[in-house]
């Protein structure tokens, strides 16, 4: 799923987090591409090591598109089917997708993007 769009991806992180003040203004940031394990460069799937940070986006973005439907309906409780075809929409789109990819972080990689908290790093694991 995240194969095609790696450089792409690497960027926007790349950009976002440089964006949050890590540098003083005025001075040059040198940023670096993650250098992907095999299982992170030829993968369709997500990586073990990343599969909870992948169910935090996920969570994230059928949490927006679900607010969205109720937005759109009021006080009306959502059908079944208006569930079904968002989580379709949401697994399906890949606009949505092209927000997030890896950021080197303590010695490996993380899968950064919306929804997926900033961690810090704890006896060489993240958590």
């Amino acid at each position: 799923m995240f194969s095609s769009t790696y450089l792409s991806l690497l960027l926007c992180v790349t950009n976002a987090v440089v964006g949050e003040g890590s540098a003083k203004e005025g001075q040059p940031v040198s940023v670096g591409i993650p250098k992907l394990s095999d299982e992170e460069h030829i993968s369709l799937g997500v990586p073990l090591e990343q599969r909870c940070r992948a169910c935090q986006a996920v969570t994230f973005q059928l949490r927006q598109s679900l607010g969205r439907q109720r937005q759109r309906k009021g006080d009306k409780p959502l059908s079944e089917t208006i569930y079904l075809e968002t989580m379709e929409q949401v697994c399906k789109g890949t606009e949505k997708w092209d927000q997030y990819g890896y950021q080197e972080f303590a010695g490996g990689n993380i899968l950064q993007g919306p929804g997926i908290l900033k961690q810090q790093c704890y006896g060489g694991g993240v958590r």
